[in-house]
């Protein structure tokens, strides 16, 4: 009996929602991946990801980036690693192909990021706005784990931009 029910499970739950952050990696390595193999199927790929959160998941009205999409509704507003991430993606795509749009679309999350989350006092990007009253601590991630921490990507978007716009 114990042998049927592990043969017959039921299926797990289909986690089928949109993150900003993780689709922000995704669109760097296959724009990466194109660039380093000459394969323009990743870069499609890798724009489509971009538009779709361009379209569903960026209100360049008030300059927020949310958090996830799924079944149709955008919501909740982007962590320092959303912002973070996309950016990191971004760039890679416009190294990748070297349409202006996607540079000045990661120059203005970078800013709005930075207007977001930066830790003026101490240095660092805090994971949250601190405008929410239910989050009583702003963290800051120092250590990179199974994930990059938004400051780290932020360093090294920092040191991206600085080469790409001759600007240290």
């Amino acid at each position: 009996l114990e042998f049927r029910r592990v043969l017959f499970r039921s299926r797990p739950h289909l986690a089928d929602k949109i993150l900003t952050a993780w689709n922000g990696l995704m669109i760097a390595a296959f724009a990466r991946g194109a660039r380093v193999l000459g394969d323009d199927r990743w870069l499609t790929c890798a724009r489509r990801a971009a538009d779709v959160i361009w379209t569903h998941l960026w209100r360049a009205d008030t300059g927020t980036l949310l958090r996830r999409f799924r079944a149709g509704e955008a919501a909740v507003d982007g962590f320092a690693e959303d912002y973070a991430y996309l950016v990191f993606g971004l760039l890679e795509l416009f190294q990748a192909d070297g349409d202006p749009r996607w540079l000045e679309w990661a120059l203005t999350l970078r800013r709005q990021q930075d207007d977001r989350f930066l830790d003026e006092e101490d240095g660092g990007w805090f994971s949250t706005t601190g405008r929410d009253a239910s989050v009583l601590l702003r963290q800051k991630e120092d250590y990179d784990g199974a994930e990059p921490s938004a400051t780290s990507v932020s360093v090294w978007n920092l040191l991206t931009l600085s080469r790409l716009m001759d600007d240290p």
